[in-house]
């Protein structure tokens, strides 16, 4: 849960500085200040979709691993196709 932190906190600074980009190139006169309004609408909707992308994943990873649906951790050396298998076979049982 720690790297969901870490990455909200980035996509947090990525949306602020975007929107910030935006909002300058909006005031501003002279050259440059389209692309930098262009580039700042980019980044704040990319951290934007970012940030959701983030939550989701979070709550798949909760809802799964933490309450114990996922596969249990003792296979952690298998190749991930054998650890599916057995808990394919173990969801039929």
């Amino acid at each position: 849960m720690f790297i969901l932190h870490i990455t909200f906190s980035l996509g947090l600074i990525a949306f602020a500085l975007g929107v910030a980009l935006y909002v300058w190139g909006l005031r501003t006169q002279g050259a440059g200040t389209s692309t930098a309004t262009v580039c700042g609408l980019f980044v704040a909707i990319f951290a934007m979709i970012s940030i959701l992308c983030t939550f989701y994943c979070a709550l798949i990873y909760w809802d799964g691993y933490l309450q114990g649906n996922m596969v249990s951790s003792n296979h952690h050396n298998m190749p991930m196709k054998k650890v599916m298998q057995e808990h394919m076979q173990q969801q039929k049982k």
